[in-house]
């Protein structure tokens, strides 16, 4: 930077000297002051204070620090000074981080040698090198959404624009998350998702707070730093984004003209991006081939005002579109497509894909079974009874291997019903209503060398009688209370 950048940035600092002052006395008393009254519990409880404070400010900072962007009595005044473009941005960028970073990172460190000095047993075992590296890429990570909030804002062309983006940016991960949840789950004939699916990689890849929030509850469960080791892929990742969306951050601003303060923002990237992208995740929520009509009706009604109400905040009108009318059934027509290949490919086939047994050295059973029944009067019964089978596959006979065979087909059985719309329903025995459903968990395990199980795969099942007749047989079953406790007879 050149001189005159230097003294235009250390000129921002000062004239915000008060508030960063005060901002340094809140730290001290989150963190240092704390961990004097309260000892090593207010260790982990001030990272944490730290990183919400982080999370907050990452948004707000950017938005404040270029909002002369957006406003046609300054921006023009901003342009003119005697520094380049580039160096403009750069102390915009700087100025505001610094105030940040530098008085959380000597709050910190004043924190952990204040540690040493009154539980260094504790600060020992995280080992001080990596309790310090630490914290720093945690302040790396939320340097990431700064990035891509300062990216967002310089797309935007007014104040409330940017603070919109910024939100809309900040959510849009986490509605992904929800939204790929639901589908997925509305798509499988089995459960068990979490081992199936990592959800979390949407969140580790889009979300550099959620990254960030992760480590910390990371730390004070006890873990060796703030990073966990097997995080570290996903730190370093966050880092490098950052380090690009600061670069496309500065072309953007770099790209921008004085005249471009106060107009509508039309920018792909913001509002019709976040539109589109929380209008899919919306429609997503919900299975519109399998609901009743009117049903189906009131959640396309309402999910298009949703839509509507989102395209007004952005054109500041409240003008009629027919465009908005069709975009939107596009929508609708393009993701129940979509969801009816799913369906009819047995979701892409996945539901018939079994679990390969090479690594399986145990399938774990557990089925219920469920009566329920419904007089006329409105008399409502219910009872459960359960029982569980191990095979562990090495000593499996040919009898026990043929009935893991039985269970897998399951899957094929349930992705047939799902595709053909077939569903648990109520046996009818005159004005008596009687169900019997069978509730089947199946575990496959893997035996480490030190004798520990880990769970390879699971399915989960629900099915009538007549689809099981060929494995309950061997099972004993016994009835169980509310408690899941056996019911002596």
């Amino acid at each position: 930077m050149s001189e005159t950048a230097k003294i235009y940035f250390k000129s921002l600092l000062l004239k915000n000297k008060k508030l960063i002052a005060l901002y340094t006395f809140v730290l001290f008393i989150i963190y240092p002051l704390a961990v004097i009254v309260g000892g090593s519990y207010f260790d982990g409880m001030g990272i944490y204070w730290y990183q919400i404070i982080m999370t907050i400010a990452v948004m707000v900072l950017p938005v404040m620090s270029f909002r002369f962007n957006v406003n046609k009595k300054s921006v023009d005044t901003y342009y003119s000074l005697p520094i380049s473009k580039k160096e403009l941005y750069i102390v915009h960028y700087l100025a505001p981080l610094a105030a940040l970073i530098v008085p959380m990172l000597v709050m910190f460190l004043l924190a952990t040698a204040l540690g040493l000095a009154l539980y260094p047993a504790e600060i020992i075992k995280q080992g001080l090198v990596n309790r310090i590296l630490s914290f720093i890429v945690l302040i790396l990570i939320n340097t990431t959404q700064y990035s891509l909030n300062t990216w967002a804002v310089n797309k935007a062309n007014s104040f409330l624009d940017s603070a919109l983006i910024v939100l809309g940016y900040t959510a849009a991960p986490y509605l992904v998350y929800v939204a790929v949840q639901i589908f997925v789950s509305d798509q499988m004939v089995w459960t068990g998702l979490e081992i199936a699916f990592n959800f979390r990689i949407i969140l580790q890849i889009f979300s550099p707070i959620w990254v960030g929030f992760s480590s910390v509850d990371q730390y004070n469960l006890g873990g060796k730093g703030i990073v966990r080791h097997e995080d570290i892929f996903w730190a370093v990742f966050q880092i490098i984004l950052g380090a690009i969306l600061a670069y496309l951050a500065y072309r953007q601003f770099c790209k921008r003209k004085g005249e471009d303060a106060e107009q509508m923002t039309t920018d792909f990237w913001t509002y019709p991006f976040l539109i589109h992208l929380a209008s899919i995740c919306i429609v997503s929520f919900f299975d519109l081939l399998n609901s009743d009509v009117i049903i189906m009706i009131i959640y396309i009604s309402l999910s298009f005002v949703i839509f509507m109400i989102m395209n007004f905040i952005a054109k500041r009108s409240f003008a009629f579109d027919w465009h908005l009318v069709a975009r939107y059934a596009v929508i609708v027509a393009l993701f129940t497509g979509f969801r009816l290949i799913s369906k009819e490919t047995y979701f892409f086939g996945i539901n018939k894909q079994h679990v390969n047994m090479y690594n399986v050295d145990v399938v774990f059973i557990t089925i219920n079974r469920l009566d329920e029944t419904t007089s006329p009067s409105g008399d409502y019964s219910y009872k459960e009874a359960m029982d569980t089978k191990r095979i562990e596959m090495d000593s499996a006979s040919i009898k026990e291997e043929k009935f893991v065979e039985a269970i897998q087909e399951l899957q094929d059985i349930a992705a047939e019903e799902f595709k053909e719309g077939v569903y648990n329903t109520y046996d009818w025995n005159g004005a008596v209503s009687r169900r019997r459903e069978y509730y089947i968990q199946v575990e496959y395990h893997d035996i480490l060398p030190n004798g520990h199980e880990t769970t390879i795969a699971s399915r989960h099942y629900s099915f009538q009688e007549s689809k099981v007749k060929n494995i309950i047989g061997e099972f004993d079953f016994e009835e169980i209370d509310a408690y899941g406790e056996t019911i002596e007879v």
